[in-house]
């Protein structure tokens, strides 16, 4: 029986790959824009902290003297992108604005905890979740939230006084409207059932 050497480097350097937090048409999910053509217009960069650069943040600003974090002081997103990594906004932790004047701003992400009754579509179930390790929800780590499977958090944060949830079926931030736009009356009845005993019990 003989043996054939297949050369395989050809065929390696020719296959496509998609990185982590990439669609597979190569363009990163780590910014979008939100209200585009209004005057509301928003570009979102997603953000999670790096104990690495953070560290070596630390480390700069003591050996300048403190210069470094009066610079950020100033410039805060400026301290997100020396401390934290680009990543899908789906895990981001802080996100970077950007207005349509072209003016930064600098959000945190924000997770609560929410009960049966509240609308599905802003629901994140433990294990779509994609805060950071170490974050912390309600005053608790995420290890002892997310071990229960029923843990139902929501995503959001808030920007002049407006709040953007996270809608985790179209991977986006949406700004938070009142009931009586684009809602139906069926919605209202899948999605509202009043409350349970225990939440009765609670209240």
């Amino acid at each position: 029986m003989t043996h054939r050497k297949t050369d395989l480097r050809p065929t390696l350097s020719s296959m496509s790959y998609d990185r982590l937090g990439e669609n597979p048409g190569g363009l990163s999910h780590h910014q979008a824009v939100l209200q585009p053509g209004t005057e509301e217009e928003l570009t979102l960069h997603g953000y999670r902290s790096s104990p690495c650069q953070t560290f070596f943040f630390h480390l700069l600003s003591v050996l300048t003297l403190g210069s470094l974090y009066l610079v950020t002081y100033w410039r805060p997103e400026w301290r997100v992108t020396w401390t934290s990594r680009k990543c899908a906004l789906t895990e981001a932790k802080f996100l970077i604005l950007v207005d349509r004047d072209g003016k930064t701003h600098v959000e945190t992400v924000h997770v609560e905890d929410v009960g049966t009754g509240f609308p599905k579509q802003y629901v994140v179930t433990p294990h779509r979740v994609g805060v950071e390790s170490g974050a912390t929800v309600n005053g608790a780590s995420d290890s002892t939230h997310l071990t229960g499977a029923s843990q139902r958090v929501m995503r959001y944060f808030l920007y002049q006084h407006v709040k953007y949830v996270w809608v985790p079926e179209k991977l986006i931030f949406l700004r938070l409207t009142g009931l009586d736009q684009n809602t139906l009356i069926s919605s209202l009845l899948t999605d509202f059932r009043g409350f349970t005993v225990e939440e009765e019990m609670q209240r």
